[in-house]
């Protein structure tokens, strides 16, 4: 899955549109357009990190390294303290 269609998912479930999430990480939204139709391939990480923080995922979700649908660890132990 490439970094565009990453961003994409995580926007469709936020129900963000791509102004939305272009307003809330500073960028133009011709560069969100862009992103998903992977056009971008280069971020630099301060718009990584905006990016991710828009999208409420750490930035390992944003770059591939954690997959979009594995709990992040804090929730785990969150949910193994409250038995969820």
């Amino acid at each position: 899955m490439t970094l565009g269609e990453r961003i994409l998912i995580l926007r469709r479930r936020l129900k963000m549109s791509q102004a939305d999430l272009a307003k809330s990480c500073g960028l133009d939204k011709n560069t969100i357009a862009r992103l998903e139709q992977g056009r971008v391939q280069d971020l630099s990480g301060a718009t990584v990190v905006r990016v991710a923080q828009a999208l409420q995922v750490s930035t390992d979700v944003v770059l591939g390294v954690v997959p979009i649908d594995e709990p992040s660890e804090a929730l785990a132990a969150v949910e193994a303290l409250v038995g969820a």
